[in-house]
């Protein structure tokens, strides 16, 4: 595998993300690995003292990208513009400012190898996996730490409560 190619771990302010980035870089090696948050701009003030925390623990700092002032000024530019909140398909906020600028920031960005993605060891989530791999397997290339390793939330949580960081 080329060491100049990165893996890229999208951390999203939750303990499974954040254990998920840590496993990452535990295997794979600081140097490979890049942990990039999607703001949307509306996160809780406690989501940024986590991510110091994280960066902390990581000794790696986490790279923000966001969709906020291309198409949208804010979230709720995107509840106005499209007349929901929720669609069949999920959060309509989820879609835009999160899903649309990682698959942006994707195209844009050719130089990594995987991504990782804090889908925990449940059954919902084991779904969400599959449907990411069969559905976008060839672009995403996902790693799943947490399933790997079989962690579900508890497991997160009992991890990141022995490296002393405030949940």
């Amino acid at each position: 595998m080329n060491s100049k190619k990165k893996i890229i771990a999208w951390w999203s302010g939750g303990i499974t993300s954040a254990v998920a980035c840590k496993k990452a870089i535990d295997i794979f090696g600081r140097e490979r690995v890049r942990v990039i948050m999607i703001d949307t701009e509306n996160e809780h003030p406690d989501t940024y003292r986590f991510k110091k925390d994280c960066e902390d623990w990581y000794d790696l700092p986490i790279e923000i990208i966001t969709g906020i002032g291309e198409k949208y000024g804010n979230i709720f530019d995107v509840w106005r513009k499209h007349k929901s909140l929720n669609t069949a398909t999920g959060a309509i906020c989820s879609t835009q400012l999160k899903r649309m600028v990682r698959e942006k920031w994707e195209k844009e960005n050719p130089t990594f190898t995987h991504q990782v993605f804090g889908f925990e060891f449940d059954k919902k989530e084991f779904n969400r996996a599959l449907s990411m791999t069969m559905n976008h397997g060839h672009r995403v290339k996902a790693i799943y730490p947490l399933l790997m390793f079989g962690y579900d939330k508890k497991d997160c949580l009992e991890i990141v409560n022995q490296t002393n960081i405030e949940v």
